[in-house]
């Protein structure tokens, strides 16, 4: 079965790595974020699309249900490269009569990145990393919003440093991702429409607490979002 269980589990230096200006809408403000204050020839990075949301308004996840997938579109300099965007764990999104109407996110939302240079890069330059940044933002109704975001970042031969404001967000992030679970023994089978999960624990005693009111997200939609 092709699918995938996921559980809900400051100011920088003008000398060093400078975020991207917000670009406003009336409902979400979408910024470009960095995790460190600078690029290092070669050297992965990391950086985020930020999406704060109006309250009561969302986004969606990459199987959104009846919305669509926030997404980048990178414009970067020659030898650049941008990995995909890692979603955070979703949440269940419904209208005010409480009916499903699919995944996303509410409130101020990271999107990581992972961002590769080129091994050429000139210490002491300056680079400016480009996207455009599209989402469909909901509340009663639905609205798109697409707007570009950049950010400019000093390259440097040193490790990077933290962003103040930034990293150490950026770094929760990364670390709460949807992963697999060595503590759970997770398997799925299939009888005519029907998919039946299991979810045990793995080992002799297992783990600490039994969870509850666990919920299936899809991310190919085999299984529908409602």
């Amino acid at each position: 079965v092709a699918a995938s269980l996921v559980a809900s589990v400051g100011a920088l230096a003008p000398s060093a790595g400078v975020a991207g200006e917000e670009q406003s809408s009336e409902h979400v403000k979408a910024r470009l974020v960095p995790e460190t204050t600078s690029a290092v020839a070669g050297s992965t990075l990391w950086v985020a699309l930020r999406l704060e949301h109006a309250e009561h308004w969302h986004t969606y996840w990459i199987n959104p249900g009846t919305g669509l997938a926030t997404s980048l579109a990178w414009k970067l300099p020659a030898g650049w490269k941008a990995g995909e965007i890692l979603w955070p764990a979703p949440m269940v999104l419904r209208d005010k009569k409480g009916n499903v109407t699919g995944n996303g996110y509410e409130d101020d939302l990271l999107l990581p990145v992972t961002l590769t240079p080129p091994a050429d890069l000139k210490p002491g330059s300056r680079v400016q990393l480009k996207a455009t940044a599209d989402w469909l933002m909901c509340e009663d109704v639905c609205i798109p919003g697409n707007t570009e975001v950049s950010l400019t970042l000093l390259v440097t031969t040193e490790p990077p440093v933290p962003a103040a404001e930034w990293g150490a967000r950026i770094g929760a992030v990364l670390a709460r991702l949807p992963r697999a679970d060595p503590g759970w023994a997770v398997s799925a089978s299939r009888v005519g429409g029907d998919i039946t999960l299991a979810v045990k624990a793995a080992g002799g005693s297992g783990p600490a607490h039994a969870p509850g009111a666990l919920h299936f997200f899809a991310a190919d939609g085999l299984v529908a979002y409602d």
